[in-house]
């Protein structure tokens, strides 16, 4: 690692601790979070997390954005928040780590909209880890993977069939498909009976056991979710739907339930 002049650093510049891997290690899972939520994952309070991902910056790992989590209308100002994401450096130390040596840096990085999607997102993520890390252990034990990642394509009656969730929550053999909508989706009902479709669909179709795949609707608005659960009894499927805390509690659940399962399919491996 070089400084910004091309001397290499040494001594305490250059170290990396624990906590630095594991920063390092939720961005890669999440690829965009807010100060916020990394000081609440990792740090006790937010101006220490300013501190160390300006320092986490400066040795090459992260960059921030600032971008709009509350866009500004004509009668209020937006408020802006640092995000950040992995360098290229940062991404290919954590994938050499892990051991996936197939994944790719993409420099492209999302616009507004996209990127702060990811960061409402990751809000499961942020509700749920320390419950999930303390019951069924770190990764690899579980695993989040955000929108890209959890894409994926079949076929179905002859048609090319696009998966494309939120994200998803994977543990003990079963898969938490995750759709996050703000206050600002201003998703309708067709929007939502279409995806819960489109989920159902691609359970019964491209899973092996579909009942170990679950839908989770993390929604600001309780109009969403009752939309959501009515849709999941429309279509013989269970839609699980509420609030961030709500559907974190719900992981939190389901990790108590299987924990065992894991259990022993971690011996079995």
């Amino acid at each position: 690692m070089k400084n910004r002049d091309g001397r290499k650093k040494t001594g305490r510049s250059a170290t990396i601790t624990p906590r630095d891997d594991a920063i390092m290690l939720a961005l890669f899972f999440c690829r965009y979070l807010s100060t916020a939520q990394l000081a609440i994952l990792f740090f006790n309070s937010k101006s220490a997390a300013r501190r160390r991902l300006a320092e986490l910056a400066n040795k090459g790992y992260l960059e921030p954005r600032s971008l709009y989590a509350t866009m500004p209308t004509w009668d209020r100002r937006g408020k802006r928040e640092n995000v950040w994401h992995l360098t290229k450096q940062g991404f290919e130390m954590v994938a050499e780590s892990l051991g996936l040596d197939d994944e790719r840096y993409v420099p492209k990085q999302l616009g507004q909209e996209g990127a702060i999607h990811h960061v409402k997102t990751a809000e499961v993520y942020v509700a749920a880890k320390a419950d999930l890390d303390e019951i069924l252990g770190p990764y690899p034990a579980w695993n989040w993977e955000h929108e890209k990642r959890a894409q994926d394509s079949y076929r179905y009656s002859g048609r090319l069939m696009g998966h494309q969730p939120d994200a998803h929550v994977r543990f003990a053999d079963h898969l938490f498909v995750v759709e996050r909508q703000t206050r600002q989706s201003r998703i309708g009902p067709k929007a939502i009976d279409d995806k819960v479709s489109t989920h159902a669909t691609y359970a019964r179709v491209r899973l092996d056991e579909p009942d170990k795949m679950d839908m989770i609707f993390a929604c600001d608005d309780r109009r969403v979710a009752e939309l959501a659960e009515r849709a999941g009894k429309r279509y013989g499927v269970d839609v699980i739907a509420g609030s961030v805390e709500h559907i974190a509690y719900y992981l939190y659940q389901s990790a108590l339930r299987l924990a065992p399962e894991a259990g022993e399919s971690s011996r079995v491996r």
